[in-house]
């Protein structure tokens, strides 16, 4: 399975997850980007597309499935992490004016929600679901977000924390081969 993380969103300090963010390439240039990495790690075909519904992912995700010639199927299972009232918010603003949800939160992150979003199992839970019922195999690419690819490395025993895969950075339109038998990950 191939998993890529959308290009950079256009804005810092805010907290988004489910939002719809504007990023930095367009759906054409990104997904040449894409092509290009995979063509030169010797990824010549794809079998299946599978993509966050989220715009900044899906865009990108019609183009590929496109250049591959192959089903692209979109699945809200994929999605970023919710946060919640917090979407779109600063990340100050935030942790000065729901202060005490914010501290809560961060003790707790690993099984907190914040308020009226979700947590990260809930977000292993729906990822484990798309993934069963999926059935990726590496012929795959995966469209998605930073917190699903950290959830499925973790899956996949590649981070043995959390701690460990939020310390990992997530790069923007980097593929990432994730095999099993033997597990694999490399970025290419």
């Amino acid at each position: 399975m191939i998993v890529v993380r959308h290009a950079a969103a256009t804005i810092s300090g805010i907290c988004y997850g489910r939002a719809d963010v504007k990023v930095n390439r367009t759906p054409t240039a990104a997904a040449a980007t894409v092509c290009r990495e995979l063509i030169e790690a010797g990824v010549e075909s794809i079998e299946t597309v599978y993509s966050s519904p989220s715009e900044r992912c899906a865009s990108v995700a019609r183009v590929l499935a496109s250049e591959f010639e192959v089903p692209l199927q979109e699945d809200s299972r994929l999605m970023e992490l919710d946060f919640g009232r917090w979407e779109n918010r600063s990340w100050d603003e935030i942790s000065h004016s729901d202060s005490d949800a914010f501290e809560e939160w961060m003790s707790a992150w690993q099984s907190a929600s914040t308020p009226q979003g979700e947590c990260l199992p809930k977000l292993v839970e729906r990822l484990d679901e798309w993934f069963t019922e999926a059935r990726p195999n590496e012929r795959t690419l995966v469209m998605t977000h930073a917190g699903p690819i950290r959830a499925l490395r973790r899956k996949f025993g590649l981070d043995r924390s959390w701690t460990e895969a939020f310390a990992r950075p997530i790069p923007h339109l980097t593929p990432m081969i994730i095999l099993s038998n033997p597990i694999v990950t490399r970025s290419i």
